[in-house]
Order: structure tokens, then sequence, then C-alpha cells
């Protein structure tokens, strides 16, 4: 009888711990849930678009799914933000991005955007587009290892430093900056399109390593 007690007493701390750890793992994802769907109205109100993973799938069947699973739950719950685009938008503070974490590619360009530290958190951004911002520090993306398209032209960035870690860059546009040493891209091994027209560029010497860049701009 005595072993029948435990049994039920141990029984009962399982379930309540079960049930308390459902009841954490809920909370996350509605306040996760929350926190996209702020974000995704910030940028609609903006007059920016998202795009989710499953809308760049072909009409069919996979696309059909997509739609009814997005029907029955939640879509921040069952899919993931890949891109946004906020181009020729007045946007300036872009600190609502921060919660888009799986996001791949991003469209800033021609806005009044200035401080990239919410971009610093994007650990799987590919491609982002920043020409014609008020962009000059390039700091918060120096952590950004995936990053291999970047677009930077029309901008007052002076100092490349911050990129000499983003070794997986493949195309990269400096055109109309005033940027002047180009150093910091010697060790981007993967580069093959480089536009540094109308910069203020005199010495091309630190790029002679980079034996895929197969067109230079100048």
């Amino acid at each position: 009888m005595r072993h029948g007690r435990r049994l039920l007493r141990f029984s009962l701390r399982a379930l309540l711990l079960g049930v308390f750890a459902v009841a954490i793992v809920l909370a996350w994802s509605v306040a996760r849930i929350q926190r996209l769907q702020s974000a995704v109205d910030w940028v609609q109100n903006a007059g920016g678009s998202v795009y989710y993973d499953h809308e760049s799938f072909d009409t069919g069947v996979v696309q059909r799914e997509a739609d009814w699973v997005a029907e029955t739950f939640d879509i921040n719950l069952t899919h993931s933000i890949l891109e946004v685009s906020l181009a020729d938008s007045e946007v300036t503070n872009v600190s609502e991005l921060s919660a888009f974490t799986e996001l791949s590619q991003l469209d800033l360009s021609r806005t009044g955007v200035s401080d990239l530290s919410p971009l610093s958190e994007l650990q799987h951004l590919d491609l982002l587009y920043l020409g014609e911002t008020r962009v000059r520090d390039l700091a918060p993306l120096g952590n950004l290892h995936l990053l291999s398209w970047l677009y930077l032209q029309g901008t007052p960035i002076t100092d490349l430093a911050p990129l000499s870690t983003l070794t997986e860059m493949a195309r990269l546009d400096l055109s109309d900056t005033q940027v002047s040493n180009v150093e910091p891209l010697a060790h981007m091994k993967d580069l093959y399109e480089l536009d540094l027209a109308r910069t203020e560029v005199q010495d091309v010497l630190p790029l002679a390593g980079l034996m895929r860049l197969g067109e230079l701009s100048l």
C-alpha cells in the first residue's frame, strides 16, 4: 500500500512538472508570436513588405498545404519570415527588425537609416541592401558571417575595417562612397564582384590575392 502511495506521489509530481514545462514553452511561444506580429505590423505600417518561407514556393500542393496550415495556426508559429523590404520608406529606426531572427534578405535602400545596431542579432542575413542610406558605422555587421551580398553605394561610409571578418562575401557595392582603403577586403576569398566606381580608392594592390574576383569596377 505504501509503495502504491509513493508511486502515486511520484506520478503526480511528474505530471505537475510536465504541466509546468508545457506552460513555460507555451508562454515563450505566445511571447515570440506577439513580438513577431508587432514587428510585422510595424513593417507594413511603414509601407514595407514581409515574405514568409512558404511564399517562395511555386503554386501547387506545397503552397496549398502551407495556406491550410496558416489558416489553422498563427502563421508566425508555423513559418519563418525570410525577407523584409522597407526600401523607399521613411523609416529611420529599425529596432523592430531584431525580432526577425531567421531573416536572410533585407532591403533598406533609400531610407533614413543610420544605426545598424539592431541588425547585429540577425545571424542568418545573407543579402543586405543599404544603398543611399545614412549609414556610417559598419561595426554591427561584423558578426554577420553568412553575409554574401552587401550593397553600400551612395552611403557616407569611409571605414571598411568591420567587414574584414565577412569571408563569405561574394558581391560588394561600394560605389559613390568616400572609401579609400580596401585592405579590409583582402580576406574575402569568395569575392567575385566589387564595385569601387567613384570612390577615393587609389591602391587596389591589397586585392591581388582575391583569385575569384571576376568583376572589378573602378
